[in-house]
């Protein structure tokens, strides 16, 4: 590997990624220099992606993150009417 964060990201690949990215990463890991440009050129998003993914669950373990910017819950539908004297359905 060619830094050490590239061997934090190809771990996380296999470890979070589903059939394919998980072969990816462990071809990245036999990977010499060159080869290991290859994968990162041809899959740049998903490079990213997984890149991303390391640097956040590092922030996690660390406690280095910022409570505002993690993504906020979708709130549940609001539940429906009670009232016994209201139809439901086709009227």
């Amino acid at each position: 590997m060619s830094k050490p964060q590239d061997y934090e990201v190809v771990n996380m690949m296999i470890k979070r990624g589903g059939s394919f990215v998980s072969a990816l990463g462990r071809a990245a890991q036999l990977a010499d220099l060159e080869n290991l440009r290859i994968i990162k050129e041809s899959w740049p998003e998903m490079w990213a992606k997984y890149t991303e993914l390391f640097v956040s669950e590092r922030r996690m373990k660390k406690g280095d993150f910022d409570l505002d910017s993690l993504p906020r819950p979708k709130m549940p539908p609001a539940p429906l009417s009670l009232d016994k004297n209201k139809k439901v359905g086709n009227s």
